[in-house]
């Protein structure tokens, strides 16, 4: 059979496979878990999880960070041929302790000016993203400097005070994404946006 007949998933499988024939010391992988189902990729983690136990070193690269910090206990961050960080995952995350996220889902007109008010309200917000926008239903993360969970109620109030409908709203710690995005993806695009 043509290998390269088989779908994404099946191919990945299979490259794994042949990878692995050898008994590697080392084996790179790049975003092995592209194509592949949710239980494929499930079984797949729990495979490269028991292969590194054993003593077989993965350099695993994948643009998709919530897979990278579901598996790997180190990480390199490079963006554009630059070296941002290189150590552990949980120094990584440690280094951005003194900053929360909150998920929250509104319904608004007026987003950014309303966005802009509570930044001005309340300064244990450090920065909001905009993570999408469609029909004023609105997406958002709001960076704060304090225990999110503290903050919930008067961010609600907030909201509900302005007639503005709230249909999410989560504390949380930052995510690897989250700590790239934030602070060590510089992108003067973005920036220039803002």
């Amino acid at each position: 059979m043509d290998v390269w007949r088989m779908s994404t998933g099946m191919r990945g499988k299979y490259s794994l496979c042949v990878a692995m024939l050898k008994d590697p010391e080392v084996l790179f992988l790049d975003e092995p878990l592209l194509g592949l189902d949710f239980e494929a990729k499930e079984q797949l983690r729990h495979l490269l999880k028991k292969l590194n136990e054993e003593g077989t070193t993965i350099i695993y690269t994948d643009q998709q960070l919530h897979e990278v910090e579901k598996l790997c206990k180190n990480a390199v961050i490079i963006d554009q041929g630059m070296k941002m960080y290189d150590g552990p995952m949980a120094r990584l995350k440690e280094r951005y302790r003194d900053a929360d996220v909150l998920e929250l889902r509104c319904r608004s007109s007026g987003i950014n000016a309303l966005l802009n008010e509570l930044k001005r309200k309340y300064r244990f917000i450090t920065d909001s993203e905009i993570v999408e926008s469609k029909d004023n239903v609105h997406e958002i993360k709001l960076f704060t400097s304090v225990d999110g969970a503290q903050v919930l109620t008067k961010i609600a109030n907030f909201m509900h005070d302005r007639n503005v409908v709230v249909e999410k709203l989560n504390a949380g710690t930052l995510s690897l994404e989250d700590v790239f995005m934030k602070f060590l993806h510089k992108n003067k695009d973005h920036e220039n946006a803002k």
